[in-house]
Order: structure tokens, then C-alpha cells, then sequence
């Protein structure tokens, strides 16, 4: 019976977890982030996390999502708005992981063309674990998807849906005064 009941309390912990988004951390997934149109680095999300104190906003898109390439020119102007307390960070997170190259030879080609019409995608970085990484362990329902995170990497806000400047920022106003 006590087995039987630590059992319980184990899977209803387990499922707690779940729930709240918690679980495995990505903090120590390998990224790839493109330094310019040729050059490329192995990086960890937590290089990335809590940089000069500031609060990071993390936009997870795709280049299968309709909606991803509406939301550089908010992301710009919120970027460059907030300077001073805000970094943006982008993660390409889409592809199973037998479909990875073709993933990444497109996010290659988007970056390139967001780029070339004056859009920066800051931070921009790939999940080659597609699906299985970062997408799965912050079990993200779609794109694009945001995270707000402090400076020490913790959760402020977690969000599904919407491009618009105005959406975003209403989202993570109260965290930048």
C-alpha cells in the first residue's frame, strides 16, 4: 500500500510538472546561431538568458508558420524600443528531426530574405532537434509562440498567438517599468 501511494504521489507530481511547463530544462540545449550569412556557432540558450540583467523575450516561429514573418517588424520595434531592458531572441523550431537539413536550409534562405529587407532577427537561432528540443521540453501548442523570461531564466510569461506590436507588448508591459 505505501509503495502504492508513493506511486501516486510520484506520477501526480510528474503530471504538476506538465502542467506547468516545467520539466526537463533547455537552458543546456545545443543551439545553432548564425552569426552572418556564412558563419555559424554552437551556443547554449543559457548564453543567451539574463544578459546584462536584462529581461529575455523569446520568439519561438517557424517558417512553416503564415503568421511568423508578421511578427519581425513588431519584433524590431520592440527590440530597438526597449534596449535598455529587453533582449529578443528568435528560435526556428520546426521539422522532425528526419526533416532537420531541409529545416535548416530554409530557415537559412528566410533569414537571409528577412534580412536583405531590413529586418533583424537579433539572437537568431535553430533547434536542430526540431520538434524534440526546446519546442517540446517548454511543450509550446503552435506558432508563434512567446516566453518572457527575468534574468535568471525564470518564466514571467508564456503565450501562443499574435504578431502584433501591440499584442506583444501587452503581454510583457508590466514587466518593463
Amino acid at each position: 500500500m505505501k509503495k502504492f501511494l508513493l506511486f501516486c504521489i510520484v506520477m501526480l507530481a510528474s503530471a504538476l510538472t506538465g502542467l506547468l511547463g516545467k520539466g526537463k530544462s533547455d537552458k543546456d540545449l545545443v543551439l545553432i546561431q548564425m552569426i552572418d550569412s556564412t558563419t555559424f556557432r554552437n551556443v547554449q540558450l543559457s548564453d543567451f538568458v539574463g544578459r546584462d540583467g536584462k529581461l529575455t523575450l523569446i520568439d519561438f516561429w517557424s517558417v512553416a508558420c503564415g503568421y511568423c514573418p508578421m511578427a519581425l517588424p513588431a519584433l524590431n520595434e520592440i527590440g530597438t524600443e526597449y534596449a535598455d531592458k529587453l533582449h529578443v531572441v528568435s528560435i526556428h523550431t520546426a521539422g522532425e528531426m528526419t526533416q532537420q537539413e531541409a529545416c535548416q536550409t530554409e530557415w537559412l534562405r528566410y533569414t537571409r530574405k528577412a534580412e536583405s529587407k531590413g529586418y533583424s532577427l537579433y539572437t537568431n537561432l535553430f533547434d536542430p532537434q526540431g520538434m524534440q528540443g526546446v519546442y517540446k521540453n517548454r511543450r509550446l501548442k503552435g506558432w508563434p509562440s512567446y516566453m518572457l523570461l527575468d534574468a535568471e531564466g525564470n518564466v514571467l510569461a508564456k503565450w501562443f498567438g499574435g504578431y502584433q506590436k501591440e499584442h506583444i507588448l501587452k503581454k510583457i508591459a508590466k514587466y518593463l517599468k
